[in-house]
């Protein structure tokens, strides 16, 4: 559509997972898939576009409400080629397990994306932030601190963007939740914020990666 919309997670070579209310208002072919980018005004060494083939909406997604927010997006080849793997920076997430879920509790956690540390910055970087998961929570959320509060700075975000954490126990990170701004209405002045629990969604995700 001509300008940066929203953040996403790579998941296969072929496949990106991102918020469907991402997704809402403009034809498939209007839409295209940047790996492998630092700067927004720059072209990265190992930078790629891809066509969107087809997407995948959660039959249950509710743009008002925020809930089941999430969508995979099925690539095009583009020279013969999906994503590749080859560049360390570009390598796709983990889905969790339940074993993982539990354990990372433990571990580290971190969101990344697309954003800035200002609300009246227009300039998006690429930025990444530790994060504290919140045990108090709803069943279909995970909660982390807001890094506005601990950083007493607007932390903006987009929606899509990835929690990821890693175990003690694990040497990878895995995918924990996926963010949607509707689920926090009152925004940058949210104590917490939330993110759709993925662990709820594997057999969704599984399915659309078959297809």
């Amino acid at each position: 559509v001509g300008r940066h919309i929203c953040s996403g997670v790579i998941l296969t070579e072929k496949h990106v997972l991102t918020s469907a209310s991402c997704l809402v208002n403009n034809p498939i072919k209007n839409y295209m898939i940047v790996v492998g980018q630092n700067a927004l005004d720059e072209l990265d060494e190992w930078e790629e576009e891809f066509s969107a083939q087809s997407i995948y909406t959660h039959d249950f997604f509710d743009e008002t409400s925020g809930s089941h927010d999430l969508a995979i997006v099925k690539l095009k080849q583009r020279r013969g080629h999906y994503i590749n793997f080859e560049h360390p920076q570009i390598q796709p997430i983990c889905l969790p397990t339940s074993a993982a879920g539990q354990e990372s509790r433990d571990g580290s956690c971190e969101i990344s994306g697309w954003g800035s540390w200002s609300a009246a910055d227009q300039k998006l970087s690429l930025m990444g932030q530790s994060v504290n998961l919140d045990p108090v929570c709803t069943l279909e959320h995970h909660c982390v601190n807001n890094p506005s509060a601990a950083n007493q700075k607007d932390f903006t975000f987009d929606d899509g963007m990835p929690l990821t954490c890693k175990p003690m126990s694990k040497p990878m990170w895995y995918l924990r939740g996926l963010r949607a701004k509707a689920l926090d209405p009152c925004d940058q002045g949210c104590p917490t914020m939330r993110f759709l629990d993925i662990s709820a969604y594997l057999l969704w995700i599984n399915a659309r990666l078959a297809l």
